[in-house]
Formats: C-alpha cells, sequence, structure tokens
C-alpha cells in the first residue's frame, strides 16, 4: 500500500524541486507547481474554441529516457522544462503549442529522435498539435481543422530524416487520416473509425491500426499499401485506454489486454514478450536498453528487466482515492531519476520517487 502525501508551495524553490516528492510515496505537486506558475502570472486556460467542463492545471508532466528533464505542460499555456535561479521554468515551445490529450497524448520516441503532441483542443488549430526533433528547440506544428480540432491519438515514423509519415485519428469525428509530409497535410483513410483503439507506423510503409469488437474485425490490422488494404496480423484486445505503437532498436511493440505484444519483421508476425500480464494501459517506455521495460497501468508502474518476459508491480497507486478520482489519466517514468508521474486532465499531477 502507499500513501499520498499532500503538496506544498515551495519558495524561491528551482524546477527539479517543486517536481520531486519523498521517497516512497506518491506526493501531489500541483499545489507547488501551479502556484509558482500563478506568481508568474501563468495561470491554466481551459476556455478554448468551445467550452470544457473540465478543471484547469497541470495538463501533463512528460518524461523519457531520452528527454533533457521532465516537462511540464499547463492547459492552455504551453510546455515548459524546469530550471534554476529566478525563473524555476521556462517556456521552451516558442508559442506553437497551447492544448491539452485527453486520450492518448504524445508518441514520443525512445531513441531520442522526437516528440509529438497529439492533442484534442487547443486556443487555435494552429495550437493544438506540434512536435519537435531537437528535444524542445524548435517546434513545428500540425494542421488541424476546425470541424475535429484535434486528434485523439496519432503515431508517428520517427526513423525518417527528412518529412515524416504520421497516422492519427481525428477528434469528434473519429476519422482516420495519414500524412506524408509531417503533418501539414493529410488523406482521409476512413471515415468514423471510432473502434480504433491503437495506431503504428513502422517506416514509411507500414501501417497499424488496432480495432475493438468481435471476431474477424477486431484485432491489430497491417497495411502496406498506404491505407488502402489492410490484412490481420493478430487477434488480440486492447485496454480501453487509446494507445500506440512503439519502435526501439528495430523491434515494435504494443500494449494489449493480455500484455505486451512485439514485432521483429515490421509489424508482419506479432508475439507476446513473455507470459501474459494483464491491466497495463500505457505505451511501452525503456531505462538503459531495450531489456528494461516500463509500463503504467491500472494498478500502477509495472516493470520487466528481462525484456518483457516476467512483470512485477514496480510502483502500486495503492488505495488513495483522491489520487486516482479524475478522467483519462496517463502516467510516466523518468529513469534518470527513478521518478513517476501520474496526471490527470482533471489538472492534479502526482509523483512517486523509488
Amino acid at each position: 500500500m502507499t500513501a499520498c502525501a499532500a503538496g506544498h508551495v515551495a519558495s524561491a524553490a528551482d524546477g527539479l524541486s517543486l517536481l520531486a516528492g519523498k521517497k516512497g510515496v506518491w506526493t501531489n505537486i500541483s499545489d507547488g507547481l501551479l502556484a509558482d506558475f500563478a506568481a508568474r502570472d501563468i495561470k491554466p486556460i481551459i476556455k478554448f474554441a468551445y467550452d470544457s467542463s473540465n478543471n484547469a492545471g497541470v495538463c501533463g508532466i512528460l518524461a523519457d529516457r531520452n528527454l533533457p528533464a521532465s516537462w511540464v505542460i499547463v492547459q492552455g499555456q504551453g510546455v515548459f522544462q524546469p530550471a534554476s535561479g529566478a525563473t524555476p521554468f521556462q517556456r521552451i515551445d516558442g508559442g506553437s503549442y497551447d492544448a491539452f490529450w485527453e486520450t492518448a497524448g504524445p508518441d514520443m520516441d525512445p531513441e531520442g529522435r522526437g516528440v509529438c503532441l497529439f492533442s484534442i483542443q487547443g486556443g487555435k488549430t494552429t495550437t493544438t498539435c506540434a512536435f519537435t526533433r531537437d528535444g524542445g528547440k524548435t517546434w513545428r506544428a500540425l494542421a488541424t481543422d476546425s470541424a475535429a480540432f484535434g486528434y485523439n491519438m496519432g503515431a508517428v515514423d520517427w526513423s525518417a530524416g527528412g518529412e515524416m509519415t504520421m497516422l492519427a485519428q481525428k477528434h469528434h469525428s473519429s476519422d482516420l487520416v495519414l500524412s506524408r509530409d509531417s503533418g501539414q497535410t493529410w488523406t482521409l483513410l476512413g471515415k468514423g473509425e471510432s473502434r480504433c483503439q491503437a495506431l503504428g507506423v513502422i517506416g514509411p510503409d507500414v501501417l497499424l491500426k488496432g480495432l475493438s469488437g468481435s471476431g474477424d474485425a477486431a484485432g491489430l490490422f497491417r497495411s502496406t499499401d498506404g491505407g488502402s488494404n489492410w490484412v490481420k496480423v493478430a487477434d488480440c484486445g486492447f485496454p480501453g485506454h487509446l494507445g500506440h505503437v512503439v519502435v526501439f532498436k528495430g523491434t515494435a511493440y504494443l500494449t494489449t489486454r493480455r500484455g505486451i505484444l512485439a514485432s521483429h519483421d515490421k509489424g508482419e508476425h506479432w508475439a507476446l514478450t513473455g507470459e501474459d500480464y494483464s491491466g497495463l494501459v500505457g505505451p511501452v517506455m525503456f531505462g538503459e536498453d531495450e531489456k528494461h521495460l516500463m509500463v503504467y497501468g491500472n494498478q500502477g508502474f509495472s516493470e520487466s528487466k528481462d525484456g518483457g518476459q516476467t512483470w512485477s508491480l514496480a510502483v502500486p497507486f495503492g488505495d488513495d482515492r483522491a489520487m486516482r478520482a479524475g478522467r483519462f489519466e496517463s502516467g510516466f517514468w523518468d529513469p534518470k531519476t527513478d521518478s513517476f508521474y501520474l496526471t490527470h486532465i482533471s489538472g492534479r499531477a502526482y509523483v512517486y520517487q523509488r
């Protein structure tokens, strides 16, 4: 069982200390973060192009093996990186992003080639989704439209040296769309793909989509002709949260109800990495190498140190109902500091340091 400690307002603290918590306990860090931002007249915004019943706050804390530090995303205000001195956080998106995600959120390449924020709602269609390929130094917006406004989820071919292939599902309409120019223009692949639960891109020519349902119409499907034809490659169910395929060192990974599926041949064949392990939700994250896996799930963060053959619950959420009382929660792990972050669309953020 884990306990959740209350947040505190730090005075003249640097960004890293505001993101830190007590070892071995979940700590609410929302209050301290939002108080620091408010002191500099940076307040969350949720009154976008259409009204929302969600409470403003910290949309997400992003962490990954290749990020220089954990990033804080404040609803309507952009992406911030921790710093020291008089300005504990510095905005790094250059005004190109002011949205929040509600479902799947970002696609972060574990090999360090980029981060793409697929979001549903921004101040403008030109600031709803954006990506960076240089650790946040420069950003480029994705094209969205006023009808759908943003994307529920998306996947990126990070291996491209030039323009990237992207596959995404529109918000509101659930239309499946494909881009060959890094999200600047899109081609419609399917209207109203509401059963789509996961997306993947392996190289420029392999597209993947996971569909809910039953029988032959459900499972993981693969296309090698730009989405004109799809072939079922895995009979699997999905955890109820939208997700995406993660590619690391030539292997593709996808979270399913039974555990983590892996493919070593560009998605043509898939198999569980090891034992059945239900309850996983988020995309696969990695530590130093491909043997060390971490996945956010219903009960907490689960870990494998043998490439996914065996799993154990590394950091449980415990039974604090206040910590879990939020829609569309997401979890990320910073292997450099061994810190675990849980954020909600309601604006609350928690950290656990192991």
